[in-house]
């Protein structure tokens, strides 16, 4: 995707949020670790692990600068002295393929030394070495 389709914010409004919870939560629960897990235990308790790490960390929102309401993506980064927690990234189904979570990241961290953590295991595991993250879903 051209750079110029592309700008990056932080959440700014309860719309912005309000999308967050929801794609975190809905591809979450579409994963393999959230599949078996029955509806009101997973969107109850998760609910409040997404509210503890969007307090505790950097999100960010891909938007188009057309339409800074219209959102591609995000991605939700905490940082510690010494290392990166990559909480959780997601794009738009149409909008995937297109480099733009690699951009999220590098925009929220630039900082490409350091360790890289998720707590959340990625839809394409392959992620996990190309990017050299570690998982770790305990350091929540």
């Amino acid at each position: 995707m051209d750079k110029n389709l592309v700008t990056y914010r932080p959440i700014q409004t309860a719309s912005d949020e309000a999308f967050v919870y929801n794609a975190w939560l809905k591809s979450y629960k579409d994963s393999p670790w959230g599949k078996p897990l029955i509806n009101d235990i997973f969107f109850t308790n998760h609910k409040e692990i997404v509210k503890k790490l969007l307090d505790s960390s950097d999100t960010l929102l891909a938007v188009n600068p057309e339409n800074p309401d219209q959102i591609y993506g995000f991605a939700v980064i905490e940082r510690t002295p010494r290392v990166s927690i990559i909480h959780y990234v997601y794009v738009k189904y149409n909008f995937r393929k297109l480099g733009l979570a690699r951009r999220l990241v590098e925009t929220l961290e630039p900082m490409a030394y350091k360790v890289k953590f998720v707590t959340h295991v990625p839809r394409d595991i392959a992620i996990l070495k190309k990017f050299n993250l570690v998982f770790n879903p305990y350091i929540l």
